[in-house]
């Protein structure tokens, strides 16, 4: 067998490993077939094991994709080793592999910037106890398949809370800021695209799963567990409990909240339904006045950048989980220094123009009574950046308005006025994100009429920005 990838194609998967240089372009789907489905998700788990069809371990695999669908299986090391070599360095691996084969494969990989944890899972753990305390992505060494369920699912949300701190952006609503710089474009192309797609006053064709639905068909490659994935969705998902498959760890979960923090065009338009359902459910359960908090890991540049930005604005991308109870001054890990713990302290009131947040137990099945989520692209304002005796930080915020931002306010009034859909094309080029821009157009092509106002000038934008020198992701 060699090779086997549980959520695609085998030929598929032998196709998309490149030892070619990394496209930094952006890809143009024009429908649910073109996505790449193999990039979906934040995390792929790569699992070498001699012995990887065994009933057993079939088993295993199974209950693990609970928390990573795609996956890829090995039964010989050269091959594995080969296809880890031959990773993008932009992917988040989990890798599984068995004590024996992991002594000879691990000093060989371990430098590989994709591999960011690493678990050895064998009978005989006091064997390996010694060799493993020299590589640090090791995580653990594991006998039981209960305590490797336990460890990634542990991981993974570790993991996913540094993702979440990379998609942080910082805004400056100075005075003699103007639209044209780079960093404002970037800031306000996202915040206009997102009323886009959650208003019903710019888009008129109706929000549905239905392309969705033709994305999990291709990720689950008809496999059993992938098909049961669908059907499960088909059935059982209800606008009114939109939220419940947010918080859920379902794969439509971890497919919105990876498209959300690297602003994927073509997913949040595939994935449309689900925002406006979770939008929509936050504005009728919408909280009051709250002070919230939350631990979040950060890098030593991205706190560097906040530092440097007191009394400016700080946006998240995605979903903001918070809780009304202060938590424990203690750092979420001590043991990477790579990383710093922030305890995030958020001032949030109810006022017009805000993003909306409610609290997790109106909206969802949960007995969490303390958790308030917020909207995707929550913007706020630093009010203070210090640091703590113990090496962690202290970041008091507050939620702003968008009335309160002289610029968003100007531009999101100016979209409201005109209805023209092209001032995000404008943006993105602004940015040096003609690649981008013309994703966005080939996008509002399928969903507006043909014979729309709109639609020739849309047109002429993809036919000026293909001409365009490709630009870098902002």
């Amino acid at each position: 067998m060699g090779i086997q990838a549980s959520n695609n194609k085998i030929d598929h998967v032998k196709k998309s490993p490149s030892t070619s240089p990394v496209n930094t372009t952006l890809s143009i789907p024009s429908s649910p077939l073109d996505i790449e489905v193999e990039h979906l998700e934040t995390f792929i788990i790569v699992w070498l094991d001699a012995h990887i069809d065994d009933a057993q371990n079939q088993a295993l695999q199974n209950r693990l994709r609970q928390y990573v669908t795609f996956f890829v299986t090995f039964n010989e090391i050269k091959l594995c080793e080969q296809w880890l070599k031959s990773r993008s360095n932009h992917e988040k691996i989990l890798l599984i592999v068995p004590g024996e084969l992991g002594k000879r494969m691990v000093p060989n990989i371990h430098q590989i910037t994709s591999i960011i944890a690493i678990y050895v899972f064998c009978w005989k753990p006091e064997n390996h106890l010694i060799w493993t305390q020299n590589y640090t992505k090791i995580r653990g060494v594991i006998s039981k398949a209960e305590n490797l369920l336990q460890q990634i699912s542990k991981d993974q949300i570790y993991f996913e809370n540094i993702e979440d701190s990379k998609a942080i952006q910082i805004f400056k609503d100075r005075s003699q800021s103007r639209v044209t710089d780079p960093e404002n474009a970037s800031f306000l192309w996202y915040q206009l695209f997102l009323e886009i797609l959650i208003s019903s006053s710019y888009l008129q064709s109706p929000t549905s799963p239905t392309e969705l639905i033709q994305i999990l068909r291709r990720f689950s490659s008809n496999e059993t567990e992938g098909l049961n994935l669908i059907k499960q969705f088909e059935e059982t998902y209800d606008k009114q409990k939109a939220v419940t498959w947010l918080i859920n760890n379902t794969a439509l979960s971890r497919f919105l909240n990876k498209a959300l923090r690297e602003q994927n065009i073509p997913m949040l338009f595939y994935l449309r339904f689900f925002l406006i359902d979770i939008y929509n459910q936050l504005v009728n359960h919408q909280s009051r006045s709250e002070r919230v908090y939350r631990k979040q890991l950060m890098a030593s540049a991205e706190i560097e950048n906040i530092r440097a930005n007191v009394n400016q604005y700080l946006i998240f991308n995605g979903f903001l989980l918070t809780s009304t109870h202060e938590p424990e001054l203690s750092a979420i890990d001590d043991t990477d220094n790579r990383f710093q713990t922030v305890f995030i302290e958020i001032d949030a009131d109810d006022l017009d123009e805000n993003t909306p947040f409610a609290y997790l137990n109106t909206m969802a099945d949960t007995a969490n009574t303390l958790a308030i989520l917020f909207m995707c692209g929550a913007v706020f304002k630093i009010i203070s950046f210090t640091k703590n005796p113990n090496s962690t930080w202290n970041l008091h915020l507050s939620l702003v308005g968008h009335n309160d931002l002289n610029i968003l306010t100007e531009k999101k009034q100016k979209l409201r006025q005109n209805k023209d859909l092209l001032i995000i094309v404008d943006l993105l080029d602004k940015c040096n994100q003609s690649n981008k821009a013309i994703v966005y157009c080939q996008h509002l092509l399928r969903e507006l009429p043909p014979n729309h106002v709109l639609v020739p000038q849309i047109k002429d934008k993809i036919n000026m920005n293909s001409k365009a020198q490709p630009g870098m992701y902002c």
